[in-house]
């Protein structure tokens, strides 16, 4: 059994806080990515039951895509544990899987016992019930047999002998942990530890340029421990996603917007000018081992270019997509204060949202998505009720869910235009067309329109965008039909980010 814990952390640099590095003749780290090709429809899906059929595969279910195919056909699905396509009995073993647990008396048990004991685990034994695999490192058969006495399952509890216990693989690994300071003089950078009482031992990974790994440890640890060399070096540079920039008043002073994470810090700016437009990249250095989980956006600091912006564009090098404006251009007026919010949903009642809840007629609906429509919640803060819209079929649908909801006076049905996956599709669409044109319809900059979301709401899709044309709401009907709905957030798409 495996128990994994990261040793030391990375500390993420502020993103404004160091100075651009000059990179002299070193050779750029950011370069044009091709991007990959776009999957047809029919690969999406493909891929998409190979994901089924693997995850399948893991509990031992029978897996082949012809199989799994008939499952979706027919609308079965599991029904708390993930979302794969499973039989009834299937879906019964998952329930079961998901419940496995000693319970309190059996932690009891194991509480005084923990230098034999050596972990447990969920195994599968599809067809037959999975069942939790209790490691002791002596005794089995007693142990086995007293905790059958106070488990929670005892008919789905075996156990095995080991050659360590936990607490004896934690201790290894432990000491590791207590010498990192040393290691590090030494020229070993621990990344993470392990143990794992079924191989009978704690392996540490690490970086480091010494050829004497796997002696030193020995002599240091002992056979408990063993080391796993993942590397030389502690750190990589990389190309980080830049995302938009800032132009100062002066015309030569560009922030790029970047975003980071995962432990990196600023490394530099790489610029390239041509007559026509200004590539930049974004370098920042990752750790090789662990990557912590989380996302910073921000500015980078200044970088002067050799002569004013202008109308040059600013590309992305790595993505070759063009980099949006933040902020007002030079001698534009500063931008405007962040406008209220408007349209505000109405203050409905915490027992209304419980109506969208409703298990058996979820299931219902999305095995009817070629009539389905979606659904929106409504009322007042006395009433609410919940709309279910069909494109067909509607009386039959109707009868089918007024049966099935726990909320039979506070649901209607109704006749509606629009499928929802259709509205969801055509969401994408629109999101799609604006990424592959920088964030632009119709034109760059205050000639077209900037796309900021397209959103599949109740009947409709909903394009909130900046522009200072007034046929927005005509161009995007004639593109995209009469599902579209345009949402006129401002005038000025710069400023848009200073409200993010």
């Amino acid at each position: 059994m495996r128990r994994t814990a990261a040793i030391g952390s990375f500390l993420v640099a502020a993103l404004l806080a160091l100075a651009p590095a000059a990179s002299g003749q070193t050779p750029p780290v950011c370069v044009y990515q091709p991007p990959a090709p776009e999957p047809t429809q029919a690969e999406k899906e493909l891929a998409e039951l190979k994901g089924y059929a693997a995850q399948r595969k893991q509990f031992g279910f029978r897996s082949d895509l012809a199989y799994v195919r008939k499952l979706i056909k027919a609308g079965r699905w599991e029904s708390d544990v993930g979302f794969i396509p499973v039989t009834k009995r299937e879906d019964e073993y998952l329930q079961l899987r998901d419940s496995l647990t000693l319970g309190n008396a059996g932690n009891r048990y194991l509480r005084p016992r923990r230098d034999d004991y050596g972990g447990a685990s969920i195994e599968d034994g599809w067809p037959r019930e999975p069942y939790l695999l209790v490691r002791f490192t002596k005794d089995v058969k007693r142990h086995l047999a007293a905790l059958k006495r106070v488990a929670r399952f005892p008919d789905n509890l075996r156990a095995k002998r080991v050659r360590y216990s936990e607490r004896t693989l934690d201790r290894a690994r432990n000491r590791v942990g207590d010498d990192l300071e040393q290691l590090a003089k030494a020229g070993f950078h621990i990344q993470t530890s392990s143990y794992d009482t079924d191989k009978g031992v704690a392996e540490i990974e690490l970086v480091t340029k010494r050829t004497d790994t796997k002696a030193y440890f020995a002599k240091r640890y002992g056979k408990l421990v063993k080391p796993i060399v993942k590397g030389t070096e502690t750190s990589v540079l990389e190309c980080a996603p830049a995302t938009a920039f800032k132009i100062e008043p002066d015309g030569l002073t560009i922030r790029p917007r970047f975003e980071s994470g995962g432990g990196a810090e600023y490394e530099r700016t790489e610029v390239t000018e041509f007559p026509d437009r200004v590539e930049i990249g974004v370098v920042e250095r990752a750790p090789t081992g662990v990557r912590t989980l989380d996302l910073q956006i921000g500015y980078a600091p200044s970088t002067t270019l050799s002569a004013p912006l202008g109308d040059r564009a600013v590309i992305d090098t790595r993505t070759g997509k063009r980099l949006p404006l933040r902020g007002p251009a030079p001698g534009d007026p500063p931008c405007p204060p962040r406008p209220e919010e408007t349209g505000a949903e109405p203050d409905l009642p915490s027992y209304a949202y419980d109506l969208e809840v409703d298990p058996k007629v979820e299931a219902y609906v999305r095995k009817h998505d070629a009539d389905y429509g979606g659904s929106v919640l409504e009322g007042t803060r006395t009433k609410a009720h919940l709309t279910y819209g069909f494109v067909r079929n509607r009386t039959r649908h109707e009868r089918a869910i007024k049966r099935l909801t726990r909320h039979r006076g506070q649901v209607r049905v109704i006749d509606v235009q629009f499928r929802e996956t259709d509205l969801e599709r055509l969401a994408t669409q629109v999101n799609e067309d604006a990424r592959a044109a920088d964030g632009f319809l119709d034109g760059y900059g205050r000639a077209g329109f900037a796309v900021q979301s397209a959103t599949a709401r109740w009947q409709s899709v909903a394009v909130r965008l900046f522009t200072t044309r007034q046929d927005h709401a005509a161009w995007f009907t004639a593109r995209y039909g009469p599902a579209v709905r345009t949402v006129l957030a401002g005038d000025r798409y710069e400023c848009v980010g200073e409200f993010e």
